[in-house]
């Protein structure tokens, strides 16, 4: 791959790095930086009622779950600057092939190419992209 292509990429994954941190800074601030008087706005610090409980125990889980899937994608980026550093960037991990500009434009950090992909998808996994 050429060096002006490795940077565009570099560039492409380091912006997308910002992004994931900045969701989770927000999501941080938002639901585990408050207490939970904070939280429910109401000033005993429990909601009273069943559904409140409820609706805000349902908030937390997705705030969660999304400080889940950004905490994943940050590993991933990271390993993606990893390869990039190493020379290993841009060629699929499971067959070798050069991963096309397109995919890696839209996935900078893609470990397989999209053949790879949807044969990882059809035998049942999924993890590496």
């Amino acid at each position: 791959m050429a060096d002006r292509d490795l940077r565009r990429f570099k560039d492409l994954l380091m912006e997308r790095r910002k992004e994931v941190l900045a969701e989770l800074s927000e999501l941080e601030e938002v639901y585990l930086g408050k207490n939970q008087r904070d939280s429910a706005g109401d000033v005993s610090g429990y909601s009273t009622h069943p559904a409140d409980q409820g609706s805000d125990e349902a908030m937390r889980d997705a705030a969660f779950g999304r400080g889940e899937s950004s905490g994943k994608a940050l590993e991933e980026i990271d390993e993606a600057l990893e390869r990039l550093e190493s020379g290993e960037y841009g060629n699929c991990e499971a067959c070798g092939v050069e991963i096309p500009d397109a995919r890696l434009e839209v996935l900078p950090d893609a470990r397989l190419c999209l053949k790879c992909k949807e044969d990882l998808e059809k035998s049942g996994g999924g993890q590496p992209q």
